[in-house]
This record gives structure tokens, C-alpha cells and sequence, in this order.
């Protein structure tokens, strides 16, 4: 498969991903485990709830948490 066809696969499997409304907590999860996978700290297929797995989802819960307020909030 090449890299537009895995691009469009992932595209996908992002849209689909069920969450609940005004909850990004896989998504944000999902964005830390692949910034460990691009630093080259996944030498398994195995993914461990670090400390550093820890402080990646904090902060991209904390921004997600701001968007969801904007666009979300009830003016």
C-alpha cells in the first residue's frame, strides 16, 4: 500500500472513531501514543501507560479541552 493510500485509510479511521460529544480523550490519546512512535520510543508493539505517555495526553487533553470550549460554549 503507499503512502496516499495510507493516508487516506487513517483519514478514515479518524472520522470514525466514536467519541462522545465535547470528549477528546481518544483523540488525544491517540496523538500521544503516535508522537512516542515518531521519537522512536515504541520498540514493541506493546504501549505502556509512562510517565511520558502521561504528560503527552495531559497536554494535548489540555488543548483539547480549550478548543471544545470555543466551539462548544454557549454564547
Amino acid at each position: 500500500m503507499n503512502s496516499a493510500a495510507n493516508l487516506e485509510l487513517y483519514e478514515y479511521k479518524f472520522k470514525k472513531l466514536r467519541t462522545a460529544p465535547n470528549a477528546p480523550h481518544k483523540y488525544c490519546m491517540l496523538l500521544a501514543v503516535l508522537d512516542l512512535a515518531r521519537a522512536g520510543q515504541l520498540k514493541e508493539n506493546v504501549i505502556l501507560y509512562s510517565p511520558d505517555l502521561l504528560d503527552r495526553f495531559a497536554t494535548y487533553f489540555a488543548v483539547g479541552v480549550r478548543v471544545d470550549a470555543l466551539l462548544f460554549s454557549v454564547v
